[in-house]
């Protein structure tokens, strides 16, 4: 799967307008073959910053509704302002998923540095993190992506962790099969750059 994944700041007095415009054009896409879903998420930190992430069956999928009348339409018609500032824009390979048996609308976004030559590795070693995650509950899906384009490090690994909720994922946390799993990782196969919480606002699934 291919992934669109934007982070975008919105300020507080536009933010019915800019939700609405997201959920204009997810609708817009969904009538486009090769499109899987897209996501709105408010991150459950400073106001106003939403991670947007929109899933193709691949590439080739995503350039051809860009090149839809629909979607010029779209771009044609943006106010003079824009309600939203792009902070980050990224292409990611889906290259793991690892399916749960939960549901929820709580996002765990975490960004690792995979050492040298440790791919094969680090991909073995999430799965093993991700059964983890299953069998203490509430886990939706966890996938794992490799950059194309966006990503400054070519070396970093995405992980986007849906979970029921933030309670599961703290426990989670404290759990001693995660403790003894995090001990068990060395700099030479990974390590955590970042990890953010968000919250869904809206999901746009194909029609």
């Amino acid at each position: 799967m291919h992934l669109h994944l934007e982070l975008k700041a919105v300020p507080n007095e536009r933010l019915t307008e800019g939700i609405e415009r997201l959920n204009a054009l997810h609708n817009l896409m969904a009538q486009t073959p090769g499109y899987h879903e897209a996501q709105i998420w408010r991150y459950l930190g400073a106001p106003g910053q939403y991670l947007i992430v929109r899933t193709w069956q691949d590439a080739e999928a995503h350039q051809a509704y860009r090149d839809t009348p629909g979607a010029k339409a779209f771009s044609i018609g943006r106010p003079a302002v824009m309600p939203y500032k792009n902070l980050v824009v990224q292409h990611w390979d889906e290259v793991g998923r690892f399916p749960g048996d939960a549901s929820g609308n709580f996002l765990v976004r975490s960004l690792h540095i995979v050492g040298a030559g440790s791919d094969d590795a680090y991909l073995d070693s999430r799965r093993q993190r991700d059964a983890i995650a299953k069998v203490a509950g509430g886990v939706v899906d966890v996938r794992t992506y490799r950059p194309i384009s966006g990503v400054d490090d070519v070396t970093e690994a995405l992980v986007l962790e849906r979970r029921t909720d933030r309670a599961g994922y703290d426990a989670l946390l404290e759990s001693a099969a995660s403790n003894d799993y995090e001990a068990g990782v060395t700099p030479t196969l990974y390590t955590t750059e970042l990890i953010e919480c968000y919250q869904l606002v809206q999901e746009v699934l194909p029609r």
